[in-house]
């Protein structure tokens, strides 16, 4: 008899979407990287060492720091960041804290995002939205 595999377990969701920024009426692209582990008494922020070089984008995960405001909540713990003037193919880049990569390749339009390559092996997905 045939042996199923395992599930694949993902630690992050990295959700990119473009939007329109109304107060200064520009299109920027926004990141949020959040953990797939749900925390009940916080929503946890993610500490995230970022770096950009060209069109190559590198996030890397260094841990998590509890919220400003002590306030229970439950949810996952996540970062978030908006990119101006993205425009082209990029290569994101996802450094777990312990060292594994995934890198993704994204076509990034002002008002479109597609996903051009994902990794085999992840430890991480990719959501991309549309406006």
């Amino acid at each position: 008899m045939k042996r199923a595999a395992p599930p694949i377990t993902l630690d992050y969701r990295l959700r990119v979407t473009p939007f329109l920024d109304d107060r200064e009426q520009r299109y920027k692209t926004r990141f949020v990287l959040e953990t797939t582990q749900s925390f009940a008494s916080f929503v946890y922020e993610l500490t995230v060492k970022e770096h950009m070089d060209g069109n190559h984008i590198h996030l890397k995960v260094q841990g998590s720091k509890p919220p400003r405001l002590n306030i229970p909540a439950a949810g996952h713990a996540r970062f978030e960041r908006d990119y101006d003037n993205l425009n082209g193919t990029y290569d994101i880049t996802l450094e777990s804290i312990d060292g594994r990569t995934n890198t993704f390749t994204l076509l990034i339009a002002p008002a479109n995002i597609r996903l051009l390559h994902a990794p085999r092996e992840k430890f991480a997905e990719l959501v991309v939205d549309v406006l």
